[in-house]
Order: structure tokens, then C-alpha cells, then sequence
């Protein structure tokens, strides 16, 4: 009966010493809006059309030279004798693999430039979150997105309004706030 007695007074000395511990303090995010407001992610986004087009050029390139090839080889085919016929054959589906293992390597190679462009960028944001939540006071900090599933389920509009931090990130990391719709440019 002792046992059971301490043991009820202990938790309730745990309910009455939590009861007056300062609740936390959580706060949300966008990380995807924040980088997306960065000047860097604005020259990254540049740098990976660039790339993209200069790979689009090469692989077009390939893509006409092998048709050229393939209308030379069904103009000739009729002359061709069966040996040289199943050579240029050969030759033309080596070309047709070449072509497909180029647009697959042009792929990763793209992800790879987009994430070595976006990395820096995605620590910065992550750094100016961990400095505000700091500087703020926040326990924790929920993301508002994550891929196509947010994290935050939801928020009252007073809460969205007192603990976003988003602009207050973008601020602190020198991008720019994008306009709201509908939102009157002339007054200012």
C-alpha cells in the first residue's frame, strides 16, 4: 500500500511540476518558399537552364546525325550486299544505344549538377530557420511542406499569422518576398 501510495504522489508531483513548465513554443515553415526567394536559387535555377541547354543541343545533334545515317541506309539497302547490309545495321543500332545511354547518363548528370548547385543553398536556408527559431524562442519548427505531403496538418489563421516564420528566414537571408496576388504595386 506504501508503494502504491508513493507512487500515486509521485505522479502527481510530475503532473503539478509539468503543469507549470513553460509549454513549447512551435513554429512553421516553408523551406521549398524560402529557397525559392534566394537570389543563389534564382542563379542556380539560370545555371541548370544553361547546362539543360547545352546538353538538349548535343543530344539533338546525335538525334539528326543518326537519322541522317538510317535515311542513307534505306536509300542504299537495295545495293547493299547482305554482309555490308548487316554491318550498317549494326552500326545504326550501336548508334540508336549510344543515343539512349547518352539521355540517360544526361539525367544523372543533372540531378547531380542540381543538387551540387542546391546543397549551399539549402544549408543557408537551413542555417537562417535554426537562427530565427533561436533568436524567436521556438521549441520547434514543423515544416509547412514536405514533398507532396505537409508535414503541418493544420493551423489556425491566428496561429499562421504569429509563428510562420518564413518571411522573417527570407529576410534574414537576403531574399525578396514575392508580391501576393492581387497585391497593388503603385503605392509603393
Amino acid at each position: 500500500m506504501k508503494k502504491h501510495f508513493l507512487s500515486l504522489a509521485l505522479v502527481w508531483l510530475c503532473i503539478i511540476a509539468s503543469s507549470f513548465a513553460q509549454s513549447p513554443k512551435i513554429g512553421y515553415t516553408n523551406i521549398e518558399y524560402i529557397v525559392a526567394s534566394l537570389p543563389e536559387a534564382k542563379q542556380a535555377e539560370v545555371d541548370l537552364e544553361e547546362y539543360q541547354k547545352i546538353v538538349t543541343k548535343e543530344l539533338q545533334t546525335k538525334e539528326t546525325e543518326y537519322q541522317q545515317k538510317v535515311e542513307e541506309f534505306q536509300k542504299g539497302a537495295d545495293a547493299m550486299i547482305p554482309l555490308v547490309k548487316k554491318q550498317k545495321a549494326e552500326e545504326l543500332q550501336q548508334l540508336g544505344q549510344s543515343i539512349q545511354k547518352f539521355q540517360q547518363q544526361a539525367m544523372v548528370d543533372f540531378e547531380k549538377k542540381k543538387q551540387t548547385l542546391l546543397a549551399p543553398i539549402y544549408e543557408k536556408a537551413q542555417k537562417g530557420i535554426n537562427e530565427v527559431a533561436e533568436a524567436e524562442g521556438y521549441t520547434y519548427i514543423i515544416s509547412a511542406n514536405a514533398g507532396t505531403a505537409p508535414i503541418l496538418i493544420y493551423a489556425n489563421e491566428e496561429a499562421q499569422k504569429n509563428h510562420d516564420i518564413t518571411e522573417k528566414v527570407v529576410k534574414k537571408l537576403g531574399g525578396t518576398m514575392p508580391k501576393e496576388e492581387g497585391e497593388n504595386t503603385d503605392n509603393k
